[in-house]
């Protein structure tokens, strides 16, 4: 679970801060956490009963060996993700909430990464009516990576609803209840970050921050003159071409995030 909490926090400065990860999702070739019963057993006895109880997690050999983490990878469509099996999303079994958490990192990961090196649907609208070669059929264009990850996360979600320990709404703390606010952990309740995924993919999808496209140049004097004095700017540069301006963290080069 160490270093399966490092790749997490090696995933965040890609997700938060749009910096290249340090681990490959192909490096990670340990089997995804147990379950939380077995991992929370007070003594040894205590876990070798509980998995010898009937579990929804299969038998004592699977529950043993768990579900590699390139397997999950390869039931989501995630790049680096491998799996022996024509359909693979059937074929994986029900992953642990910490597994699921571990998932979702891997899954945003990708989706930072994809969203950041193209252009996102919206730029590419406005840089054709910008340069006047707009036509009917491009307005109707799917963008490859929009659908790849909305899929991604889409398989994620059911993979999720199938959990048994995974927190549900009803479950939820309360304005009567706040104490079960603290019952819920945070690597186990990887919900929130199934909604950050789809915001994400809907300020691409709008061109919105953090993958708007940067600002053009200026040509506006850096000295500041009295306040009648007029300011020009050019207005013939392409609004939509990339420039040396950084306005958020993803707006970095394709090849410091591959």
């Amino acid at each position: 679970r160490t270093i399966h909490l490092v790749y997490c926090h090696d995933a965040s400065h890609r997700i938060f801060f749009g910096l290249p990860t340090s681990f490959s999702p192909e490096e990670m070739v340990l089997t995804l956490p147990c379950e939380e019963v077995l991992w929370e057993a007070k003594s040894p006895f205590a876990w070798s009963q509980l998995l010898l109880a009937e579990s929804p997690y299969g038998n004592v050999p699977r529950r043993i060996l768990g579900v590699p983490m390139l397997h999950g990878m390869a039931a989501l469509g995630l790049e680096g993700g491998s799996m022996d099996s024509p359909e693979p999303f059937k074929d994986v079994g029900i992953i642990s909430p910490f597994g699921h958490f571990v998932l979702m990192h891997s899954l945003i990961g990708e989706l930072v990464k994809r969203c950041a090196s193209n252009e996102s649907p919206a730029t590419k609208t406005k840089r054709r009516e910008f340069n006047c070669d707009s036509s009917p059929e491009d307005e109707e264009e799917v963008n490859e990576h929009v659908f790849a990850m909305q899929l991604a996360l889409h398989k994620w979600l059911k993979l999720w609803l199938q959990n048994p320990e995974g927190p549900r709404p009803a479950e939820s703390a309360s304005a009567t209840e706040p104490q079960k606010l603290h019952e819920i952990g945070y690597a186990v309740d990887p919900l929130p970050f199934y909604w950050l995924g789809q915001l994400l993919l809907l300020a691409f999808q709008e061109g919105l921050p953090p993958f708007a496209p940067p600002p053009p140049p200026s040509d506006r004097s850096p000295n500041i003159g009295s306040p009648g004095d007029s300011v020009t700017s050019s207005t013939t540069s392409n609004p939509f071409e990339l420039s040396p301006f950084v306005t958020s963290p993803y707006a970095t080069s394709q090849s410091s995030l591959t």
